[in-house]
């Protein structure tokens, strides 16, 4: 797997987890990727590390991703292509946010 793939993964993950209750990777597959990202962090698209924090951030919690608009309906389609259905979010979310230096717009979980 790219490590840029394992990022996005992650990144989906996050949310569904954080965001939603539920998710997609179990807790080894989840861990793989961190690995993955951490270790090849340069190779990561740079809206992505800035999603991310840091490779050690991400090796220790999900938590303080930054999600965009596009990450958060991919991660509904990957759930819905896996699992089944569509997961159910929390809609009491911090507002959206914009990263002028990447163009970006972001939220919290």
């Amino acid at each position: 797997m790219s490590p840029d793939l394992a990022a996005r993964q992650v990144l989906m993950s996050c949310y569904l987890y954080y965001g939603c209750n539920c998710n997609v990777l179990d807790d080894a597959q989840y861990d793989a990727a961190t690995r993955l990202v951490a270790e090849r962090w340069s190779e990561i698209d740079p809206v992505r590390q800035f999603q991310l924090g840091s490779p050690e951030k991400i090796l220790t919690t999900g938590s303080h991703v930054k999600l965009t608009r596009y990450t958060i309906c991919a991660a509904m389609a990957w759930h819905h292509q896996i699992v089944g259905h569509y997961p159910e979010p929390d809609l009491s979310r911090p507002r959206w946010k914009y990263d002028p230096t990447i163009r970006c717009e972001w939220r919290s979980l």
